[in-house]
């Protein structure tokens, strides 16, 4: 790849720019799940619940186009659909 001038980086135009991000509410569950594995390191569980809670609270309270329906979260497993609910009432 050419090596561009400063200025004619900043004048380069972007028309679009997508990427990939996780569902916030399939990683809130599946950090749920993740803090209650007894094989998981006690500092690391702690860690997953209390990011579980965080993004849940951040995807109920501003994301409010993503709600915590099973008809848009099939690929989590019923249970882990299941026990991350409350996170999201």
């Amino acid at each position: 790849m050419p090596l561009l001038s400063k200025q004619s980086r900043s004048m380069r135009k972007v028309d679009r720019y997508a990427s990939i991000v996780p569902d916030p509410r399939i990683f809130a569950a599946h950090k749920l799940w993740v803090s209650k594995r007894a094989d998981r390191e006690p500092v690391k569980r702690r860690r997953d619940l209390a990011q579980a809670q965080a993004v849940a609270r951040l995807t109920t309270q501003y994301l409010e186009h993503l709600p915590y329906e099973s008809s848009e979260l099939r690929v989590l497993p019923r249970v882990v659909f299941d026990d991350a609910r409350h996170l999201f009432s």
